[in-house]
């Protein structure tokens, strides 16, 4: 039985979401899983959000803005090789740094398959310090973009950073990967939840004012970022959306 879920991706269903993580769960930076893990208190439900952002950055500051209204702070991973966006450029220096002020937590959001699925402690640590350097705030978590399966259920820790896909964050696992939640609708999930600790991973890519299905979405996100750009911008972001996150649709 099929139980994809993907009815409803516009903000006012993430405020739901954002709600019943309030009501029912401690929230908590991805940063801080060791310490709840090595605490283990078992009085409260546990909840790691984080964001992973694949395609835009100005939609993870949206909903990075949508959860200080909430006063809750997420962990947002961003992309170092990124062909949609520039991490070193002045607007995203400031997003992140507007991001970083609000209480939110930048991560690293590696790809494996641009390192042939290999990839040194090295690698990682230069990553993280040109990131620190962009926000002025340590990088103490890291999480791979598409991982192999080979990446999930690993060690807690990579190159001293936290890893989001290690095993004792994936036994309370959901995602909305490529605009769906594959293992059914999230909020009777969260409402029902009885575990100790579970991490939420939402990409901001998704999300929007009213609900769109992900071809919807893309073609309008493409659409608005060509808006007085030349004639083959559409096609040429479009073709790397689709090398990014692996979603076809056409404009």
């Amino acid at each position: 039985m099929n139980s994809r879920w993907a009815s409803d991706f516009s903000y006012s269903y993430f405020k739901q979401i954002l709600q019943t993580i309030l009501s029912k769960f401690k929230l908590h930076l991805l940063s801080q899983a060791p310490y709840i893990l090595e605490e283990h208190d078992t009085r409260r439900r546990h909840l790691v959000l984080r964001h992973d952002v694949d395609v835009s950055l100005k939609r993870a500051c949206t909903m990075a803005e949508i959860e200080r209204k909430f006063k809750i702070n997420a962990t947002y991973m961003v992309m170092m090789e990124s062909s949609l966006y520039r991490i070193d450029n002045d607007y995203s220096c400031e997003i992140l740094c507007k991001m970083t002020k609000m209480g939110h937590e930048i991560g690293l959001h590696i790809d494996p398959h641009l390192h042939g699925n290999e990839f040194s402690e090295k690698e990682i640590n230069s990553a993280c310090e040109e990131l620190e350097a962009i926000t002025g705030s340590p990088v103490l978590t890291v999480s791979f973009h598409r991982p192999p399966q080979r990446f999930m259920g690993g060690a807690l820790k990579v190159a001293h950073r936290v890893n989001a896909y290690a095993l004792e964050l994936l036994e309370g696992y959901r995602s909305d990967s490529k605009g769906y939640w594959k293992d059914g609708e999230p909020l009777p999930w969260l409402r029902e939840f009885n575990g100790f600790l579970c991490q939420l991973l939402i990409h901001p890519i998704w999300w929007g004012d009213e609900h769109m299905s992900r071809e919807e979405r893309l073609r309008a996100f493409v659409f608005e970022e060509s808006r007085g750009k030349p004639l083959n911008h559409a096609e040429t972001l479009r073709k790397k959306i689709i090398e990014t996150i692996n979603v076809e649709f056409n404009l």
